[in-house]
């Protein structure tokens, strides 16, 4: 994520992969500084380029009250909405502690994605809503162009404080957070976070840096950034060797590439792995084996740091059952994004991407994966 604010404004943040920009605020309510307490109305929208800002800003999140805020939807985009805590994936669903609501009218929490309310996009008007009055949990619930569509979820106990989400892909929305009137009147007794009625609300501030929970500490400089698994030995040594021919046609690369499969040299590989490598090619099981192998140093292999997955040849490779495993078990080692919320990406390459193994690994390891089909299912 990317703030930009227009001059002589101070900067604002969101949860949100696009771009938020900084629009004019209603005098009366001038924003203190990178916080949504003071937040009057955004405009958030997808930006490819952008990259997460070097010094983020703060939130203020709901600690007690009923806070609400209004999501303008501006085009025909892919817009998911809600709220989450401090600990929340950027990535709003995915993870235990964000609460969302997306315009193909299903609930998200935890990547398990159900039905809820009414589909929504360009035109209308999502109403959030957060309940955090009592001394449970509380709850979450929504609204589209001002009717209830009824309580989402019934939050955990101690999910607070609560910060406003929005996650985009190729939309854009504007976002009232009440400093003007709303759309649609506000549920009786809830409250803009900006505004006179925010004065019922008790707020607590975070960093946006304490809402990537991608690792606890910072990734070693030498981990790799990106991992390519192949099916068999034969593919892995030809792909590290184009990959290698490549990077030392690159005008001042320090592009490293690794090899990991049977019949290496290990302890070769061992000090390559300390010396520092960007990218490591291999097969599922060797690559596996030196992302576990423990030695003075911890793992020989440190996943922390990787960005980039690439299954070549998925179909070999998600038909063999023990590699299915390995996968799964790798992915559980990667980080969801990196330490300034830049997201993971997977990409898939085969002849052949319409088996059933395909789609239920990708729809495990990949957030609405794009398929591109050069050939078509029966050709």
């Amino acid at each position: 994520m990317e703030c930009r604010p227009t001059a002589g404004q101070p900067p604002l943040g969101l949860v949100s992969p696009g771009r938020l920009r900084r629009l004019p605020p209603a005098p009366t309510h001038p924003a203190s500084p990178g916080r949504l307490r003071r937040l009057s109305t955004a405009v958030a929208h997808p930006d490819a380029h952008t990259h997460p800002a070097p010094a983020p800003p703060s939130f203020a999140g709901v600690v007690k009250g009923r806070a609400y805020f209004e999501v303008d939807c501006h085009d025909e985009g892919i817009v998911r909405v809600g709220w989450g805590t401090a600990a929340a994936s950027l990535d709003l669903g995915t993870c235990t502690q964000g609460w969302g609501f997306g315009g193909t009218g299903k609930r998200a929490n935890g990547r398990a994605f159900q039905d809820y309310g009414e589909p929504y996009g360009k035109g209308d008007v999502i109403g959030v809503a957060a309940d955090v009055t009592g001394s449970a949990g509380g709850s979450v619930s929504f609204f589209r162009n001002g009717a209830a569509m009824g309580e989402a979820y019934a939050l955990p106990p101690g999910a607070r404080p609560l910060f406003p989400a929005v996650c985009l892909k190729n939309a854009e929305v504007s976002l009232n957070f009440g400093s003007r009137r709303f759309r649609h009147p506000a549920p009786e007794g809830y409250s803009g976070l900006d505004g006179a009625g925010a004065a019922s609300l008790s707020l607590a501030e975070a960093g946006v840096a304490a809402a990537a929970p991608a690792a606890s500490k910072a990734p070693a400089d030498k981990a790799p950034l990106v991992l390519v698994l192949e099916p068999t030995r034969d593919l892995a040594e030809q792909t590290h060797r184009v990959m290698s021919d490549f990077a030392e046609e690159i005008p001042g690369s320090a592009v490293r590439c690794l090899l990991l499969c049977g019949g290496i040299d290990t302890r070769g590989a061992e000090k390559a792995l300390s010396r520092g490598v960007e990218v490591v090619v291999g097969t599922p099981g060797r690559v596996l084996d030196f992302a576990t192998a423990t030695s003075k140093k911890g793992a020989s292999l440190d996943l922390s740091r990787v960005r980039v997955m690439v299954l070549d040849e998925a179909d070999r490779l998600v038909n063999d059952g023990e590699d299915r495993e390995r996968i799964a078990a790798l992915w559980r080692l990667l980080p969801r994004q990196g330490a300034e919320g830049e997201r993971f990406q997977t990409c898939f390459f085969s002849a052949t991407l319409h088996s059933p193994q395909i789609a239920e690994l990708a729809a495990t390891v990949c957030h609405h994966p794009t398929w591109v089909d050069l050939k078509g299912r029966d050709a």
